[in-house]
C-alpha cells in the first residue's frame, strides 16, 4: 500500500470509509488521529483543536510531500443540515433551534453578528445557551474566549462537525501572531492555501470514488457499509433529514438561507461546483 493521508471530512460518510480501512487492515488496531502508522497511513482529524493550531503534526512536512492525499467532499448546503441534525440528536444543539438558528449560529461564532440578527443571535448563543446539558457555565466566564460557551464539549463538538474546508486541515497554514490566553501561549496559525490532493471522493458517488481510491492505493476493492448516526445513549437514529437519501433544500426558508450557507462553505462550493438543489 502506498503511503497516504486520508482527511476525515465531518458528515461525509467517514464513519463507514474508516470502517472500511480497519476490516483491510489499513488502520492500526487502537490508532490516533495525526499519527503515522507502521504501514503508512494516517487519518488526519478535518477540524482543528485550539492545541492543533500551535504545532505541526507529524506527518505535516516530509511525509506529506510523498504521500498519497485523499479526502471526501460532500454537497455543503447538505452537509450542514446533517451537520445540524447530527448535533440536536446527540443533544450538543437544542432541539428548539431551527436551522435558520444554526446557520446563523454559525455565522456569529465564526465572524460576528448579522446586522439584521444580531439580537437573534445573542437569545439563543448567550442567554440561553447552546446545548442541552444542564449545566452552569459561570465558573468557566472570563476563561474561555466566547461566554455561551458551555461547560462542556457541546461547542467544540459543533464546531468540529460543521467545519468549512478553509478553517482545517485541508489547508496549509502559517504563523501569523503569538497571542496569550488563559491557557497558556502559542502562536495563532492562518490558513493560507489549499493542500494539493491526489484524490477527491464525491460523496454523492461514493462508492464509485472509493473503487477508484483502492485502485491508487493497491488495495482490494471492498463495498462500503451504509452506517446511520446513534443517539448520545448509543441507540442507532435516522433523522428526518440531513441524510443522503433526504431532500436537504426543504430545510432552506429563502435566499438568506442559501447566501449564508453559501459564503460559510464558499470554498468546496466554488471549487467542486455544488449549486442549491442540485
Amino acid at each position: 500500500m502506498r503511503p497516504n493521508i486520508y482527511f476525515k471530512t465531518p458528515k461525509s460518510a467517514g464513519t463507514s470509509v474508516l470502517q472500511t480501512l480497519d476490516m483491510l487492515g489499513v488502520r492500526e488496531q487502537g490508532a490516533k488521529y495525526h499519527k503515522i502508522g507502521t504501514n503508512g497511513f494516517v487519518a488526519a482529524r478535518f477540524n482543528m483543536a485550539a492545541d492543533d493550531y500551535s504545532k505541526p503534526q507529524e506527518w505535516e512536512g516530509e511525509f506529506e510531500q510523498n504521500a498519497f492525499l485523499w479526502t471526501v467532499v460532500r454537497n455543503p448546503y447538505a452537509r450542514t443540515v446533517s451537520a445540524w441534525r447530527h448535533m440536536q440528536t446527540v443533544g450538543a444543539f437544542r432541539k428548539d433551534l431551527s436551522f435558520q438558528q444554526w446557520l446563523r449560529y454559525l455565522y456569529y461564532d465564526w465572524y460576528g453578528p448579522l446586522e439584521t440578527d444580531e439580537e437573534l443571535a445573542r437569545a439563543f448563543a448567550v442567554m440561553r445557551g447552546l446545548c442541552e446539558c444542564d449545566q452552569d457555565s459561570s465558573e468557566l466566564k472570563g476563561k474561555r474566549d466566547r461566554p455561551y460557551m458551555p461547560n462542556c464539549d457541546c461547542y467544540f463538538n459543533v464546531n468540529s462537525h460543521s467545519s468549512a474546508w478553509d478553517d482545517s486541515f485541508l489547508f496549509h497554514r502559517i504563523p501569523t501572531t503569538h497571542v496569550t490566553t488563559p491557557r497558556g501561549e502559542w502562536t495563532m496559525k492562518r490558513m493560507c492555501k489549499p493542500r494539493k490532493l491526489d484524490h477527491v471522493i464525491r460523496f454523492e458517488n461514493l462508492q464509485e470514488g472509493f473503487d477508484e481510491l483502492c485502485f491508487h492505493l493497491h488495495l482490494p476493492q471492498t463495498e462500503l457499509p451504509r452506517i446511520f448516526p446513534h443517539t448520545a445513549e448509543g441507540n442507532p437514529v435516522r433523522p428526518d433529514g440531513g441524510n443522503s437519501s433526504t431532500d436537504y433544500t426543504q430545510f432552506y426558508e429563502g435566499d438568506v438561507d442559501i447566501e449564508l450557507a453559501s459564503f460559510l462553505y464558499r470554498y468546496e462550493i466554488e471549487t467542486y461546483g455544488y449549486e442549491f438543489g442540485k
